[in-house]
Parts: structure tokens; C-alpha cells; sequence
């Protein structure tokens, strides 16, 4: 009776978790069979941050991580009972429909958790469920489908396999290196960074492992790979990540309020030091492999984005340990350490450690051969293993490179280990050691020879050396069936931008596109926009088949937008065809108009936003069309709630906007209407994120009405969402806002705390625009509290920021100051420049203030005419905008002129 869904490359890792679930009850089974019961997906998941071996605890370890992804589809404790459970889930369902996340919970609790529901209690067959929650079969089918969809994002959101961490192994200890391993860790216990640098084949990486695995704290490490993790967004996620599962998730939780756009260094520095020292108890290190990988030469075509990784890098000295690995290292350490070649008594301790006997004459020829390069001693040992003589070895170059060593093993190997090295030469990081089970002895046997690296969580790659070499000398159909294998591995553990690189180097860009398109929202919060960018933005239309055509082009242009390239989403839509009434049509072309107005071509964006609203219509048409014809089949109702939530959603959206802009022109009275307005539909479509930005605006609203009830109760409510996911910059803002609100109905002292520690916050990530605001919030609170020497200093911060929104602001202020220190002709020119300011700001709020302020300067300066022009120019203002608590003052000095 259960219906399965086609498993298809981006429904395989769907397919993979329905799998689990069927067993999730039996951890002997699930660490047996299932694929996402390995340390290389779960990473360090089990309770005391190891990776375990043993079946049943991989198997307990996966059970536990799907019910607590599970969990978080209940959005906080479960009910302690069943009936408290189902009255919840009725109760959100009631107003969500199918779309409710507690609903999916609980089709998942009945089918498959039975946690609340043991597997002796009713309802015990599956053909008994859909009745139980009051759906017909087919319907239930489809809710369970879009519940374990909804568990693999939870899931995938938790683990971030595109992110996953490495963590290199150490096959043995590093001959020679044990006193340089004291040095560097010494120098890392005293918090100071450390570069090593050496030619290939040194041991720089195999040093670095056995750094880490001396060191006594959390580490994270960071292999650069050009096109793939160079650039900036991928290295912040991939720290934020970390941070995030050490405990610390500022930066974490602002990268995906981001929604995967570029994030200047500047605003994340903060953040960073803020999360590293919240886990300072953990003793973090933090380290960078292959740094000369990172192009500084001009013209290179990287060379803007490593620049960015770099500033970054170099603003993280003294914050954190470092550790920088390259042949080359960019960024000034407090230690430098030269790896140099092995002496020929340590070369002849390798080659002893390798299995090889040597004599003192052999040892010396062999070391004069390799000049102690620990990778070419490696390599000399796998071809004696092999069968090669040492004379023939030693007869071949008089310098020796890896290259002729490593081709003539190669033709030594057997076909099973060429199999597996080829197999691995496709893949660009790390691959999961069980996905060749049968080839386990081989993998081992080439493992010990050292031509296989594997790290802590059971992942296998080649050195790079021997990756270029293995993949250059494949047959291209030998190439493109390994990238099938790869592209498949990779999509069935949920990591769907690897999996596009393998099906476009494949010549399959068309499931590339589907396999991506399926997940863009998911991988573009894992920091993979860039890395995607690389694999999409070369292909072009004709390459694919008509259906992915255009979702291309919406890939493109996301990308392109998210990394700032307003031009380039211009460039593809010229010439661009499409199908009326498509979806993902309308969606391009709401790119097309956002590229057009961020170019500031308001009458092209205006055209193209039309035509998407036009297409989307009629395609809403078609959807309810469909809703209704499915209704009378199943003669029970249908399920038109995202239809719904998406009309509910545009509502809301023009209503906020509207408010927009009847608060920006000071009509308050009725921008608090559309915002009641919009409240109402966000609320109809359970949007949270709607929710809380229409709670947001309307605390700002309510405070300039003189309304801090209202004002704080819509806060709070703001608040509340920014604490929960995460959003530190928000969740600070929204403070910061409540906290000037009070400058409006004179409660001065309310300000200052408050607004002091926002203030703190935000000079620590360097956010400018929320830094002028609260100055010159804080600029009239000192002024007001009679601390004039730190309202000028905050004052003066203001202008010198030059943001023109907040300078009529301080300008208010610093005229004040004037006033009191008895210079009334500098107070009036402060006055009437922010006047001219405001206007052109079209800022009727603080121009009324002004106003109010010049025209009282001039009524006690003996110039009453002027004077009350400017206050009845105030009232007016005043009046219009409706702050009662303001007009009545005004009207008063009107009055004391006489």
C-alpha cells in the first residue's frame, strides 16, 4: 500500500534516510547497513566527540541525530503526553494544514519513531494511519513524503556534509620532526601563530598532523582547493560551522540570516573573535593547509577572492592559535619553521619504518638519490616492495622528481589498486572508506605504502601529486563513468554541489542542474554559492534539454546576484526565451528586475517585476484550477495551503510596504493600519521570519507615537525570533532601536545602558550604519543627562561616518550643545543645516524637531518673528504626522512669544 517515490539522483539521499527510518529502532542494523552510520557522515556526533567503531554504536549514534532532527521539525520539548501531542499537532494543523512542521513530526512519530506511541499501541498498521490523522491514503502518502523531505533538510542542517570537517590521520609519527612538533606547540599554548613552510614532499601536511594530534583542544583545519573552498563565504561557513559544534553560534547563525550572500571580512571579524572567545575554555587552533594556493600575482583571476581569505587570516592573528601550511605562507606569523629534508641517518630510520634494510653504502646512495625528501624515500620504498631493483632505481635521474618514480609504480600496481586510485583520483576531497568494501584489503595495503592518506573520521583521498598524475593519464570514458560513481556517492550522503561538479566532468549537466536546482536553498546556506558558481556559470543553454534550461539561467543569475554581479544576471537574460506560465520563468525574471534595479534602471525593473506578477498570476490561476479538480476526486479537501501561504505572503508584503513608506513620509496612524494588515496575513501563513520583521517595524512606529507600551510588547515579540535562530546583528539592532525609542517621550536614562553595550557589539563586527545610529541616539542621551563631553564625542563620530540618514540626528544634537555652552549663532547653523539635510533626506521626523529647536533658539535670541515661523512650521509637522505628546510643547513655545 505505501507508495515510493522515484529515486532519482536528488531524491537518492531522501531514499537513504526513508531506509534508516524503516530500522531506526535496531542500531545493530542501521551501523551495519546503513551509509549515513559512518564516522565520515556523522562526524563527531557521539556524546564524548569520537568516532566510534563498533556497529551498534555507529548505529546509536545515527538513531540518536535523526530524533533530534526529528525534534527539531517540534520546535522545542515534546509533550509529556500522547493525547497533549495530538492536541498540538491539531491545533497547528488547524491553522497550517499539511504544511505544519509539528504535523510531519508526528506522521513521522506514527510511522516510524513510535516514541509516544510504542509499536504495541494503536494505530499499529500502516493502513490504519491515514485514518487515524483523518486523511486519505494517497494523501497520507504524500504528507509522509514531504515529512521525510522536511526530516533530510533538518538532518543535512545539522551534519552539513558539504562542510563536513577534516581532520587528517597520522599513519605513523614523523621521523626527525618530534622537536619541531615541541616548538610549534609551544608556541601555541602561548597563542601565538606559527607558518611552516618546505618544498613538496617535505612532510609539511604529516607535520601538521602530528601537531593536532598532540594539541589538547578543538581544532580546526582548512585544505585550500582552488574553485572549490578559496573563497572567503566557504571558509567563514566552514569556520562557523565549527564554532557552531563547539558551542559558539554567532557567526553561524548571521551567515545564514545572510541567505548565502558575500560578507565583507570587516562585518564577520567581530563575530569571529566573540566566538572564539566564548570557546577559549576549549582551547581552539585553528589551521590552514596549502596557502600557496592562494594567488596574489596580478591578473590571476582568483586574485580578488584570495585577497579576502588573506585579510581575513591576518585579522585572526592574536585572537586564536594558527597554524599556516604551504610551500609558501602569505600572512606574517609570530614563528617561522623552514621544513627542511631528513639527514641521512633519519632517512635510513624511514626506510626502516617503511620495511627496507639498507646498508651504510646502500643508505648513502638512496639518500644522495632522494636528498632526504621524505615523499621520494616513500616512493623509492613502494617500488622495492613492488619488485624493483635499487640499481635500476638509482640509475634513473640524478635529480629525481615524484613524477618518474610515481609512473613507474603505477605500472607496477595491480589492477585492483589502479582501479581504486583511479577511483579516488576523481573526487577533490576526502571520500567515505566504506564506499569500496570490497576493496578494503587494497585500500589498507596502499594505506601503509603511503600513496592513500585517510583521516579520524574514516575519509580516503590521494595526495594531490599522485591525483594529477592518476587522473591525467585515464581514458576520458574510464573518466566520465568514475564521475558517475563519484556524483552518485556524493548526492546519496546529501552533498549536491559535489554531486553537480561530478555529473557536468561526467557530460551530464542536465541532472548536474536538477540534482542542484532541487537543493539550491540548502547548499547556498552551506557556503557553497562560490564553489557552485564555478560549475554552473561555464555551461551554456544548448548544452542542456529544454526543461533545465531555464532553471539554469535562474542558477546563474542566483549565484551571480549573491556574489554582487548585477551585470552578469543582465548580460544572460538578454536574448533570454522562455515558457509562458512557467513558474521558474517568473522566477528569472524577478532576478532580471532586482539586476535592473540594483543598476538603479527603475523603469526596466519596474517592466520585468510586472511580468513576472503577470505570469505568476496566471499560473496561480492554473494551481487553484488544479486544487479544486483534485478536491472533487478525493471528494475530501485538497491541500492549496502553499498556494495560500504564498498569497498570504505577497499580501503581507504590500502591506508592510505600504507602511514603508507612509512612516518614512511621517504618516504613522496609517502605517500602523498596514502593518496591523500584514501582522494579520504573516500570522495566516505562520511565516515567522514575516512575523517578526512586521513586529519589528511596528516598535519603531509605536515608540514615535510616544506609545512604549506598544512599542516594547512589539519588540519583545521581535526579539524573541531573533534569539531563537540565531541572528545576533537583529537581535542586537531591535535592542538598540527600543532602547532610542525613549528618547522620544524624554526618558533619557532608559537610553544610555542599552544603547552603550549595542553599541559595543556592533563596533566589534564594524557595522557602520548601526553604529551611526546608536551614536547618535547615545549623542542626546549625554546631552539630556548633562555628560556634554561624551555627546560631542559621539556626536563627532556621526559626521565623521558621513552617513547621510543619520547626520540631521547629531546635527540636532550637536546644535544643543552650542545652545548650552552659550554660542547661539553655531547652534542655528547647526539647526538649519540638518533642517536642509532632513529635507533632502525627506525625513519629516527629525526636520520637525529641528524646526521646533531653531525657532526656539531664535525666540529667546531676540528674533520672536523668525522664531515662530520655524515652531509653527514644527506644529504643522507635528500635527500631520500625529504625535499628539509633541504638538501640545510646541504649541506652548508658540505661545511664550507672544
Amino acid at each position: 500500500m505505501a507508495r515510493q517515490k522515484s529515486i532519482t539522483p536528488a531524491t537518492v539521499f531522501s531514499a537513504t534516510v526513508r531506509a534508516a527510518l524503516e530500522h531506526v529502532a535496531d542500531p545493530q542494523w542501521l551501523g551495519e547497513h546503513s551509509p549515513l552510520a559512518t564516522p565520515y557522515f556523522l562526524g563527531r556526533q557521539s556524546p564524548d566527540g569520537s568516532y566510534p567503531t563498533e556497529a551498534r554504536d555507529r548505529g546509536l549514534v545515527l538513531q540518536n541525530a535523526i530524533r533530534e532532527a526529528a525534534g527539531d521539525l517540534w520546535g522545542g520539548p515534546l509533550p509529556a503526553s500522547r493525547d497533549a501531542l495530538a492536541k498540538a499537532v491539531d491545533d497547528e494543523r488547524f491553522d497550517q494544514g499539511s504544511r505544519s512542521s509539528r504535523y510531519h513530526y508526528y506522521l513521522l512519530e506514527l510511522r516510524y519513531l513510535r516514541r509516544h506511541y510504542p509499536p504495541s499501541t494503536f494505530p499499529t498498521a500502516v493502513e490504519a494511519m491515514p485514518g487515524f490523522v483523518n486523511v486519505s491514503p494517497t494523501r497520507f502518502f504524500i504528507h509522509l513524503d514531504e515529512a521525510i523531505d522536511e526530516l533530510c533538510r533538518r538532518l543535512l542542517d545539522r551534519l552539513s556534509p558539504a562542510l563536513r570537517l577534516e581532520r587528517p590521520g597520522l599513519a605513523r609519527a614523523p621521523v626527525g620532526r618530534s622537536e619541531t612538533v615541541i616548538t610549534a606547540l609551544a608556541e601555541f599554548q602561548a597563542g601565538r601563530s606559527v607558518a611552516v613552510s618546505g618544498q613538496g614532499g617535505v612532510g609539511k601536511s604529516t607535520l601538521g598532523a602530528a601537531i593536532i594530534a598532540s594539541w589538547p583542544g578543538e581544532v580546526f583545519w582548512h585544505t585550500f582547493r582552488p574553485g572549490l573552498n578559496d573563497d572567503l563565504n566557504n571558509l567563514l561557513f566552514n569556520l562557523g560551522h565549527f564554532l557552531r559544534n563547539a558551542g559558539a553560534p554567532t557567526l553561524w547563525g548571521q551567515l545564514l540570516a545572510g541567505e548565502g550572500k558575500d560578507t565583507p571580512v570587516a562585518r564577520v571579524v567581530g563575530m569571529l573573535r566573540m566566538d572564539l572567545e566564548a570557546i577559549a575554555a576549549s582551547r581552539p587552533l585553528l589551521c590552514f593547509d596549502e596557502m600557496d594556493l592562494l594567488q596574489t600575482t596580478e591578473g590571476d583571476p582568483r586574485r580578488k577572492q584570495h585577497a579576502q581569505v588573506l585579510e581575513l587570516l591576518e585579522s585572526l592573528r592574536g585572537v586564536a592559535p594558527l597554524l599556516l601550511i604551504g610551500q609558501r605562507v602569505y600572512v606574517d606569523t609570530d614563528a617561522h619553521i623552514a621544513l627542511e629534508p631528513l639527514p641521512p641517518t633519519e632517512s635510513g630510520e624511514l626506510l626502516r619504518l617503511l620495511g627496507l634494510e639498507p646498508d651504510a653504502a646502500l643508505l648513502h646512495q638512496v639518500h644522495q638519490f632522494t636528498r632526504g625528501n621524505p615523499r621520494l624515500l616513500e616512493l623509492y620504498a613502494a617500488l622495492r616492495h613492488s619488485g624493483e631493483e635499487a640499481d635500476d632505481l638509482l640509475r634513473l635521474s640524478r635529480a629525481p622528481s615524484s613524477q618518474p618514480l610515481f609512473s613507474r609504480l603505477w605500472r607496477r600496481l595491480d589492477p585492483a589498486e589502479r582501479d581504486l586510485m583511479g577511483m579516488l583520483s576523481v573526487f577533490r576531497t576526502y571520500a567515505p572508506r566504506d564506499a569500496w568494501p570490497e576493496g578494503e584489503k587494497t585500500l589498507a595495503d596502499l594505506v601503509n605504502r603511503g600513496l592513500i592518506k585517510i583521516d579520524l573520521a574514516e575519509g580516503v583521498a590521494l595526495l594531490p601529486f599522485f591525483r594529477e598524475l592518476i587522473y591525467g593519464a585515464l581514458p576520458p570514458e574510464r573518466l566520465k563513468h568514475m564521475h558517475v560513481g563519484a556524483a552518485n556517492l556524493r548526492a546519496g550522503l546529501g552533498d549536491y554541489t559535489a554531486a553537480a561538479f561530478h555529473f557536468v566532468q561526467a557530460g551530464d549537466p542536465d541532472t548536474a542542474v536538477e540534482v542542484w536546482f532541487a537543493h539550491q536553498n540548502q547548499e547556498v546556506l552551506a557556503g557553497q554559492a562560490a564553489a557552485a558558481g564555478e560549475i554552473f556559470q561555464p555551461l551554456a543553454p544548448d548544452q542542456l534539454d529544454e526543461a533545465n534550461r531555464t532553471r539554469l539561467r535562474v542558477i546563474q543569475n542566483r549565484l551571480a546576484l549573491l556574489a554582487g554581479e548585477a551585470d552578469r544576471v543582465l548580460e544572460g537574460m538578454e536574448g533570454f526565451t522562455w515558457e509562458v506560465d512557467d513558474e521558474t520563468t517568473a522566477e528569472a525574471l524577478g532576478q532580471w528586475a532586482y539586476a535592473l534595479e540594483v543598476r538603479d534602471e527603475f523603469d526596466g525593473a519596474l517592466a520585468r517585476y510586472d511580468e513576472a506578477i503577470d505570469m505568476l498570476s496566471r499560473a496561480t490561476q492554473k494551481v487553484t484550477g488544479w486544487h479544486l479538480r483534485r478536491g472533487f476526486v478525493y471528494m475530501g479537501a485538497s491541500d492549496p495551503s502553499r498556494a495560500r501561504e504564498e498569497v498570504l505572503s505577497a499580501k503581507c508584503d504590500i502591506e508592510r510596504l505600504q507602511g514603508i513608506i507612509d512612516y518614512e513620509i511621517g504618516q504613522y496612524a496609517s502605517a500602523q493600519t498596514h502593518y496591523r494588515t500584514a501582522l494579520q496575513y504573516a500570522e495566516e501563513a505562520a511565516d515567522e521570519r514575516r512575523i517578526a520583521g512586521v513586529h519589528h517595524i511596528m516598535s519603531l512606529t509605536a515608540g514615535r507615537l510616544g506609545d512604549m507600551a506598544e512599542a516594547r510588547a512589539n519588540t519583545e515579540k521581535a526579539i524573541e525570533f531573533y534569539a531563537r535562530i540565531g541572528d545576533r546583528v537583529q537581535l542586537e539592532g531591535v535592542r538598540a532601536e527600543l532602547a532610542g525609542l525613549y528618547l522620544n517621550v524624554r526618558q533619557f536614562e532608559e537610553v544610555i545602558g542599552p544603547a552603550e553595550k549595542a553599541l559595543q557589539y556592533f563596533e566589534r563586527i564594524k557595522h557602520d550604519r548601526w553604529i551611526a545610529s546608536i551614536s547618535t541616539n547615545l549623542a542626546e542621551a549625554y546631552l539630556e543627562t548633562g555628560r556634554l563631553d561624551d555627546a560631542r564625542q559621539m556626536v563627532f563620530k556621526v559626521m565623521r561616518m558621513e552617513i547621510p540618514s543619520d547626520q540631521p540626528y547629531a546635527l540636532y544634537t550637536l546644535g544643543h550643545l552650542h545652545d548650552r555652552e552659550g554660542n547661539p549663532e553655531h547652534a542655528a547653523k547647526s539647526f538649519r543645516q540638518g533642517i536642509d539635510i532632513a529635507t533632502a533626506n525627506h525625513d519629516p521626523f527629525i526636520e520637525a524637531y529641528l524646526q521646533r529647536a531653531l525657532g526656539s533658539l531664535l525666540g529667546k535670541n531676540g528674533d520672536a518673528g523668525k522664531g515662530r515661523e520655524h515652531l509653527e512650521t514644527a506644529l504643522r509637522m507635528f500635527t500631520e504626522m500625529g504625535l499628539e505628546h509633541e504638538t501640545g510643547p510646541t504649541a506652548e513655545a508658540i505661545r511664550a512669544l507672544g
